[in-house]
């Protein structure tokens, strides 16, 4: 896929450096103004670690998919088939358990794009629906889902270091 200048793929291990880099930046961008610096660095740390992403991408099941431009990442998403909320599993439900953008990316279509990547390879696997948590402080985010035609499903608890966190779910049928 390809929009202007940049294109998307899936991640492969050579990602990895640049991708655990990526994730931090705009994870800190998005969430340090709502959240304690040892809470960032724990989660940053368990979660966006060379190891912990390699070892995600190997795990069945699991998909990156990056946007690049001049070879440099300003997207990706991931995405899992493990975790199902009861309320869809019979729905054969794939989660959108991350959707990152640059900063300076916001706003270009990069996010849409990536979202059309997603439910389009959910598609082509035979998932039905394609599922999220979104922080329910993250207005610009929810706004985004519901824009795309995402409706709201039900609620569940992310742990941001110690932080306990209202996430909204969201879904979309994919037929």
């Amino acid at each position: 896929m390809k929009q202007d200048a940049w294109t998307i793929s899936a991640a492969n291990e050579t990602d990895i450096p640049a991708l655990a880099a990526f994730s931090i930046e705009t994870f800190y961008d998005t969430y340090q103004t709502h959240n304690t610096p040892e809470d960032m660095e724990e989660y940053v740390r368990t979660y966006f670690s060379i190891d912990q992403l390699t070892a995600e991408l190997k795990t069945a099941g699991t998909y990156f998919f990056i946007a690049k431009e001049a070879g440099k990442i300003i997207g990706y998403t991931k995405l899992r088939d493990q975790k199902k909320p009861t309320a869809i599993q019979s729905l054969d439900p794939i989660e959108l358990e991350r959707i990152y953008v640059h900063p300076s990316q916001k706003g270009k279509g990069v996010g849409r794009a990536l979202l059309d990547k997603a439910c389009d390879f959910a598609r082509a696997n035979q998932y039905k629906t394609l599922w999220l948590g979104v922080w329910e402080k993250n207005v610009k985010a929810i706004r985004f889902y519901e824009q795309y035609g995402f409706s709201h499903l039900g609620k569940q608890i992310f742990v941001l270091g110690k932080d306990e966190q209202q996430d909204l779910q969201y879904m979309i049928a994919l037929s």
